[in-house]
């Protein structure tokens, strides 16, 4: 080395700082010519660099190399190296090569190659800190090549902004039972199930470079996602959500597994539209799609457009209309067929709102998917019990009324005791009031309604179960928790009308099995003096229906409370 002298390198490493200095190091084109003073004076011949990178593929290794200077000739057996490492980050070699016949480098010169390797690596680091925050700003921390929910909001502003967000559709997507994957085979590989289809659905959206891209795949958590796609690829998008075959490797042997998705789409995208209220779109008919039971995708068209409005009117003005007890209790009778007497009433909820009635099926939907109908369920209880208490004092024979209790309701702590203490409040008898469990709060687990059933039980407190012989009724509801009533659906009873078909066969082991366990059943929607045959016939001797009467007003069952068997009927 006989250009070195401590003068020389000091010299030459202030001007090496001073030009690179603010530079992204590794990217700069002038990397050569920044280092040639330096490796002339300390007789280097050539600088290579390997990195690899580790998190900016959320664990995947990706090794690049490069040559930072190089010199005509080099001995290729004499070389020195720094490896700098930041765990699970990045890790980088740098190899400095002797000029042919050059002294062996001391141990001072050595350290001056680990003083140059960290000052070049100070200066790359800024390069290798903003590689890592774009990535994790834009793409999801689980998988590699797929992108995040800031990543497509941009993509979407940008379509918007030169309006051509016409030319796309977007889905947002839930795979089907997902669970069941991860039960059975592990999470491990569940994880690289949902890795590899989420990449299957990439590939059928991606192009050869940003400029041939027919679209976006974002994950969003779990096993949701949304992708933004040209139109022309609908059909092949939707076939995909439909089924498609993942290969997964379980206990060393290759195996298929079918996946489907709910899915929620919109093809009529706008300008005028944000990219918030596209994903609003659907988002709501992504969950009016997991609770349809007949379409596993469904489009947000005009039809459902006016129903999401509605959705969000409802919302908007529902706790209000507590407050101001916009909601009104109607009564509708339940008969003794032997008799035909009064024998009890269901609490139906009516919504009068400026002067226009909101019917149930408008409103309690809405409020079930969101959770608050259970302060409509707690409204219904109070009021019951108030006009209760006002018919005792006017000396009325009243019957038992049952209320209806949603799923959401059931979260309320000490739900039994909340509704012994309300009934208390209000002191009625504890026999005049029986909490029925609607449909949502059925499909709860046993071991959920097990609290409610058995304390309300304990409490004197009827209980009945809504719409039996639907949805996922079964035979352990029944068994293992103590009910008084169970309430058969009228579905059942309209396709039992065929004498000695197998549905009316159904129909009266139900019934026969009620009355041996000791329950009494109740059927709804009679209409007819057939179904009141029937019933007869089935050994069941209580009805609601209209052909004894709708639901009807507080005053107008007021006037059917100590009235005579004929008047009933």
């Amino acid at each position: 080395m006989s250009n070195y002298t401590p003068e020389k390198f000091t010299a030459a490493i202030d001007k090496f700082i001073l030009q690179s200095k603010g530079e992204l190091f590794i990217e700069g084109e002038n990397t050569q010519e920044m280092l040639k003073d330096l490796s002339m004076v300390l007789g280097i011949s050539r600088i290579d660099v390997c990195r690899v990178e580790y998190a900016i593929e959320c664990g995947k290794q990706e090794t690049f190399n490069q040559t930072y200077f190089r010199l005509s000739s080099i001995d290729i057996n004499r070389k020195f190296e720094v490896v700098i490492e930041e765990k699970n980050i990045i890790k980088v070699t740098y190899s400095y090569f002797q000029i042919p016949g050059d002294d062996d480098w001391n141990d001072e010169t050595k350290n001056h190659l680990n003083m140059i390797s960290n000052i070049m690596y100070l200066y790359s680091k800024v390069f290798y800190l903003n590689k890592f925050i774009e990535y994790g700003a834009t793409h999801d921390h689980r998988f590699p090549l797929i992108h995040n929910h800031n990543f497509l909001i941009d993509r979407m502003n940008e379509l918007i902004e030169n309006n051509k967000i016409s030319e796309y559709g977007i889905a947002f997507f839930n795979i089907h039972n997902f669970n069941r994957v991860n039960r059975v085979f592990g999470e491990t590989a569940g994880n690289e199930v949902l890795k590899n289809y989420f990449q299957w659905l990439n590939n059928l959206v991606e192009g050869k470079s940003p400029e041939e891209s027919k679209g976006v795949v974002c994950a969003l958590g779990g096993d949701n996602g949304i992708v933004l796609y040209k139109k022309e690829l609908e059909t092949e998008i939707m076939r995909f959500f439909d089924k498609t075959e993942i290969s997964i490797n379980h206990n060393g042997e290759t195996e298929s597994i079918f996946l489907s998705s709910h899915a929620g789409m919109n093809s009529k995208l706008t300008s005028e539209m944000t990219a918030h209220s596209i994903i609003g779109t659907v988002n709501a008919t992504l969950t009016l799609s997991k609770r349809n039971n007949s379409s596993s995708i469904i489009f947000y068209d005009s039809k459902f457009k006016k129903s999401n409005e509605q959705k969000i009117f409802i919302e908007k003005i529902y706790k209000e209309a507590l407050t101001n007890e916009e909601f009104m209790v109607y009564y509708q009778p339940k008969v003794d067929l032997r008799d035909y007497r009064l024998r009890g009433a269901e609490a139906l909820v009516r919504w009068r709102h400026e002067g226009t009635m909101i019917f149930p099926d408008d409103f309690i939907p809405i409020l079930e998917q969101n959770q608050q109908i259970k302060y409509l369920d707690i409204y219904m209880l109070n009021h019951v019990c108030k006009d209760i208490k006002e018919w005792l004092r006017q000396g009325k024979e009243v019957p038992q009324i049952s209320i209806n209790l949603s799923r959401a309701s059931l979260g309320i702590p000490d739900l039994a005791g909340f509704i012994s203490n309300t009934i208390n409040t209000y002191e009625i008898p504890r026999q005049l009031i029986q909490i029925e469990l609607t449909e949502s709060a059925k499909d709860a687990s046993n071991e959920e309604l097990r609290p409610l059933v058995e304390g309300l039980n304990m409490q004197g407190i009827g209980t009945a179960v809504d719409d039996f012989g639907t949805g996922y009724s079964s035979l352990s509801l029944i068994q293992e928790l103590p009910w008084d009533v169970i309430k058969i659906d009228k579905h059942l009873l309209r396709v039992a009308q065929k004498t000695g078909s197998r549905e009316q066969k159904m129909f009266k082991a139900i019934i026969s099995m009620a009355n041996l366990i000791g329950l009494e059943p109740i059927v709804e929607g009679v209409e007819s003096r057939e179904d009141i045959k029937l019933l007869k016939e089935s050994g069941c001797f209580l009805a609601q229906g209209f052909y004894f009467s709708k639901p009807i007003p507080k005053d107008d069952f007021t006037k059917l409370l100590n009235k005579s068997e004929a008047e009933i009927e």
